[in-house]
């Protein structure tokens, strides 16, 4: 699991009951690291989680079903000691996906919580070194929360691979 400047990006898959909102136990040790990982850093104000799905399914299906595995997540952080004000749930269903679900890796990989950080505080230090070696923290500052907002990814721009939207599956 690592935070980055913009996400907590978390490195295996936050495991569900098929076709429901429902976190299995195989998944709670996970959900306990990212617990921790939040309370280890109380910088981090905002944390949005989105829910994805793959394209099996009809899309107002996989919409509620993301959404619903999103909200499972937040409410889980919230039973474990995170404030509900520092975390929003979204699902999205398979609008974002991240490769193309025509075939079972491609749709296990778009299928996913995304943890982004959208507020968070920005410390400034200024140290010195000391003949030792050791710091001394001379001055500090926070950045204000205008500031403090992680700028949201860039979108691609589509590829000429890129086939428009099915207008008869929406």
């Amino acid at each position: 699991m690592e935070v980055r400047d913009n996400k907590i990006e978390i490195h295996e898959k936050i495991q569900f009951e098929y076709n429901k909102a429902v976190i299995m136990e195989a998944s709670f040790d996970l959900m306990n690291e990212i617990t921790q990982v939040l309370k280890d850093n109380a910088h981090i104000k905002k944390v949005g989680i989105e829910g994805h799905t793959d394209s099996d399914g009809a899309d107002a299906y996989n919409l509620k079903l993301s959404d619903g595995r999103a909200k499972a997540v937040m409410d889980y952080l919230i039973e474990h000691g995170i404030d509900k004000a520092r975390l929003t749930a979204k699902g999205f269903g398979e609008t974002k996906p991240l490769v193309p679900n025509d075939n079972d890796e491609g749709k296990a990989t778009n299928r996913r919580v995304e943890f982004n950080i959208l507020e968070q505080d920005i410390t400034q230090k200024k140290v010195e070194i000391d003949h030792t070696g050791k710091e001394k923290v001379v001055e500090e500052k926070k950045a204000p929360p205008s500031l403090a907002k992680p700028k949201p990814d860039a979108e691609p721009a589509p590829s000429k691979s890129d086939k428009p939207a099915d207008p008869a599956k929406k």
